[in-house]
């Protein structure tokens, strides 16, 4: 028998399912499966097949049929810390869930504060070297758990039998330093690590619109160096160019925990319009927006960075679903809730994060990842409408807006993040920029969060611009 020890520390909680259980950390049967594909792509040159076929020659496959590799791995046994996720709360991008799936589908945050001890154990010489080439590079490129491509359940591997591993950073265009003040194994360290990461996210997708904080799309502004008009201008051109809307709503109350039924008054595109033609400014969203006349005229780029087939418009008090649709005819028509179709598709972008608690520092490292299977979902065409609701305005034609996914030459991830870190200031790029300190109900100064966004986005950005220049050098 042929066997690889190693050791992992573990840098940010797993959002995990079975938080209440024994050993609710990270376990051989979510590792396994991962690593096998792993092994098997980088053993087919980038491709998995032909990896397999390989290792099938080799004898190294359980099944002849699956991709399974001959090896057993283990896993001590550990005593996580456990953070039970509350009902409604966020964690950076992952949002508590509500109701009824609250209860029966709990979350936890789980988190090991001691280096985590693994075995490999396999019959095969030649199978046990070629894992213990690409664990290092495994680790590094696979994250754990939910919210895996924002960054939880990050692991690093610090020894393979007894020798020191040095994390493969070229495997990574871009990172970010950030303070991490406090323990690895404090919640509310974690959760701001979370929330730090979140925003800087938003800030490339889909902007980010905090009370008086408006930070537009990086996305947004690529495409409109290249006149080629946002995903969400088309929208909202087909579905929400016309006048104000005055009603009623229900709407959670967080102090009483109570549906309410309250006022609402919601400004569409058009009266936007009007309004900022009064202060003498429009902006360049609401400029011209082109309503669609051909299926394929405009398209999705928000998606590339991550599709979810429900979103929430909340200044419009709006719920937008996307569904895949599928060709009848000349003309399209969404799939039915029997038919297979694409409901999400996870952001290529991926987050690794490494916690240095000792110089009190979180470094963050990031890249575009998109493999083969982006090509069974970009140009895919979607459905576009709005989810009914008898208390709001209904649409005259709700099924009318048919958009596909961009591709890889509409769409270049890569060039996108080079043009963004290589122009953006954010100093400049913010019109109003939130005062330092606040005064809350009690008439007492305190530090102002959008303030403290305004910061870390600065922050982030200038590392990066600078980073940008010193390679291009």
């Amino acid at each position: 028998m042929y066997q690889i020890k190693f050791t992992l520390k573990q840098h940010t909680p797993i959002i995990h399912f079975q938080h209440n259980q024994d050993g609710a950390t990270l376990r051989a049967s979510e590792v396994k499966p991962k690593l096998d594909r792993f092994v098997l792509t980088k053993l087919g040159e980038g491709n998995y097949e032909n990896g397999r076929s390989e290792a099938q020659k080799n004898g190294w496959l359980i099944d002849k049929d699956k991709g399974a590799l001959n090896y057993k791995m283990r896993i001590e046994a550990v005593s996580p810390v456990i953070y039970k996720i509350e009902q409604r709360e966020n964690i950076g991008s992952f949002f508590g869930a509500m109701g009824k799936e609250y209860k029966s589908n709990p979350r936890g945050l789980s988190i090991v504060n001691n280096d985590i001890s693994c075995i490999i154990i396999s019959k095969d010489v030649n199978l046990t070297v070629e894992i213990g080439k690409v664990l290092n590079k495994f680790f590094a490129l696979t994250n754990f758990g939910m919210r895996q491509s924002k960054g939880f359940g990050s692991f690093s591997v610090t020894t393979i039998n007894n020798e020191s591993q040095t994390f493969p950073t070229t495997e990574f265009d871009y990172s970010f330093n950030l303070g991490f003040d406090g323990k690895k194994i404090e919640k509310k360290v974690q959760v701001n690590l979370a929330e730090q990461i979140d925003i800087f996210y938003r800030s490339l997708r889909s902007g980010i619109n905090i009370n008086s904080f408006y930070f537009k799309s990086a996305l947004f502004c690529y495409l409109n160096k290249k006149s080629i008009q946002w995903d969400k201008k088309t929208i909202k051109a087909n579905y929400f160019n016309n006048t104000d809307y005055n009603g009623t709503e229900r709407k959670w109350n967080k102090i009483t925990r109570q549906m309410e039924i309250q006022n609402i008054s919601i400004k569409y595109l058009g009266s936007q319009q009007d309004q900022h033609k009064k202060d003498g400014v429009i902006p360049d969203i609401l400029i011209t927006p082109k309503t669609q006349t051909n299926d394929h005229q405009y398209k999705l780029y928000r998606d590339r960075l991550g599709f979810s087939s429900n979103e929430k418009w909340y200044s419009y008090r709006q719920n937008l679903s996307k569904t895949e649709a599928k060709k009848n005819g000349n003309s399209w028509q969404k799939k039915g809730k029997n038919e297979c179709q694409i409901v999400r598709y996870k952001s290529p972008l991926f987050f690794k994060i490494l916690i240095d608690e000792a110089n009190k520092k979180a470094a963050v490292y990031f890249d575009i990842f998109e493999d083969k299977s982006i090509d069974n979902y970009v140009g895919k065409m979607f459905n576009i409408q709005l989810k009914p609701d008898t208390t709001k305005p209904r649409l005259t034609k709700p099924d009318n807006l048919f958009m596909p996914i961009a591709n890889r030459q509409e769409l270049d991830l890569k060039k996108f993040l080079i043009d963004t870190f290589s122009s953006m200031d954010v100093s400049k790029h913010i019109n109003k920029i939130p005062p330092y300190k606040i005064t809350n109900r009690q008439n007492k100064q305190e530090d102002n969060p959008l303030y403290i966004i305004y910061e870390d986005l600065k922050s982030i950005y200038s590392q990066l611009k600078t980073q940008l220049q010193n390679k291009q050098k």
